[in-house]
């Protein structure tokens, strides 16, 4: 049977982009023998898509044509897939179901590439290294895989990307961890600008970070200013004893030995303080006075550095630690949430201390907004390259395992949290101590740290 109408379009194909319209025309001819009531639609549009023609009804006797006016807007925001689609022109009678003709009108819409890159913070502060969340969006209208890189104008930073390449399905967001390392200034902050990029076939973005480095005197500073605190103490201890030790000989000699000074007591003039020689008495005092004083500056380079991470806060304070809380031993302490975390804790890459003066305080992973939540959050320690040995302490039970990742990709487990980089020196990239699980599906425990003692390589 023969449809009682005939259609028209005026175009035979559409070539589009998000944020285009387009205007055509269909023309409908009434080719039964009674009065119908034309209605032009489309169907099939990409998502988002609108469609709108003019008049709305089309009222046509037998043999009689009209004409009605298309509009297609494709929108910019949330743009449809890339590809090719199949429209249905339909025309059909308002009243009689049965009576409809569609034809078909290919639309190609063209791939967008809108991928933007954040980094995060924006600004970092450190010695030799630094560490950032990069954030990559994927707002065009097809997946993409991108690899990422980074460039600062100096050629001076390295750059490790956690994972190195990102899937991006359409509207889609990833994470990538960004650990930087640069020579470290020895007596000016050093300002580096780093230039983060996303890019892969057809697609590309870009995302700015700045780097400040401290410089390398000021960062050894405190350091020093402690070792010639203890120094002093010592010294302090020392004196003291040989005081005690003088006098506790002057005393015994008035006792005792009062006889064996009658030159100096009967003279009338006494002799001056320097020509006087040191007394037998006072011979024994002075040996063990002298070697204690000189042995902390004996060599210092190879005694360990200790860092109680929980002491920025003092006591009773608890609290989330800024990022550079540690910069002066030049070690970055952070939350690594992609290294086994439990759920819900993606973004738990700060460190906070938590506990009582009772039961003590120590070091695990949290949110910025929340020293308490994500504490079972791995816990990774930046800056070990120039070192000969580590040893982290943590609170409760043994429960914790240290992971050491080295710069050529390999990585191995110390169960006893102890390493020796004496062979390795300079191959260490960081380490990250987590807690074990009792058994499959709990929680790991927090990573509890209390204490971080490492000896720095000698040169």
């Amino acid at each position: 049977m023969a449809v009682p109408l005939r259609v028209t379009v005026s175009i035979e194909r559409i070539d589009a982009a998000p944020g285009d319209s387009f205007n055509f025309d269909v023309t409908v001819r009434n080719t039964s023998d009674i009065v119908e009531h034309y209605v032009v639609e489309l169907l099939g549009l990409p998502a988002g898509a609108t469609s709108r023609a003019e008049p709305d009804v089309a009222k046509l006797r037998p043999g009689e044509s009209a004409t009605a006016a298309v509009q297609l807007s494709i929108p910019v925001q949330a743009p449809a897939a890339a590809g090719l689609y199949t429209l249905g022109v339909l025309v059909r009678s308002k009243y009689r179901e049965e009576v409809s003709r569609c034809e078909e009108l290919p639309l190609a819409l063209a791939a967008v590439d809108d991928v933007t890159v954040r980094v995060e913070p924006e600004v970092a502060t450190g010695g030799r290294s630094a560490r950032y969340t990069v954030q990559v969006t994927n707002g065009g209208n097809f997946g993409a895989r991108v690899a990422l890189g980074m460039s600062d104008p100096e050629q001076r930073v390295s750059a490790t990307f956690d994972p190195p390449v990102l899937d991006l399905p359409q509207g889609a967001t990833a994470h990538s961890f960004l650990s930087v390392r640069a020579p470290v200034p020895w007596n000016k902050e050093k300002q580096r600008v780093l230039t983060v990029e996303a890019a892969g076939s057809g697609v590309r973005g870009k995302g700015t970070a700045t780097f400040v480095q401290l410089p390398r005197f000021a960062s050894k500073l405190v350091r020093t200013a402690g070792m010639l605190g203890a120094v002093l103490v010592v010294a302090g201890a020392v004196l003291a004893a040989a005081l005690i030790a003088r006098a506790g000989n002057d005393d015994e000699q008035q006792q005792a030995g009062n006889n064996q000074t009658p030159p100096a007591v009967t003279s009338g003039a006494p002799a001056p303080a320097t020509s006087a020689p040191p007394s037998p008495s006072e011979s024994p005092s002075a040996a063990p006075t002298s070697a204690p004083a000189e042995s902390p500056t004996a060599a210092p380079p190879a005694d360990p550095i200790t860092v109680n991470v929980t002491q920025p806060f003092g006591d009773p304070a608890n609290g989330v630690l800024p990022a550079d809380a540690f910069r002066q031993f030049d070690l970055a302490l952070t939350g690594r949430p992609e290294r086994n975390s439990p759920d819900g804790c993606d973004d738990a890459r700060s460190v906070a201390v938590t506990g009582d003066a009772t039961n003590g305080r120590s070091l695990s992973a949290s949110r910025q907004d929340d020293a308490t939540a994500c504490k079972g959050v791995p816990v990774s320690i930046e800056g070990l390259r120039d070192i000969a040995a580590i040893q982290v302490v943590v609170a409760g039970d043994d429960r914790r395992q240290m992971e050491v990742f080295y710069t050529n990709g390999n990585r191995s487990i110390q169960d006893d949290l102890i390493l020796t980089t004496e062979e390795r020196r300079g191959e260490i990239d960081f380490v990250v101590v987590r807690g074990v699980p009792d058994g499959a599906g709990d929680d790991p425990p927090p990573a509890a740290i209390r204490t971080i003692r490492y000896i720095p390589a000698t040169t």
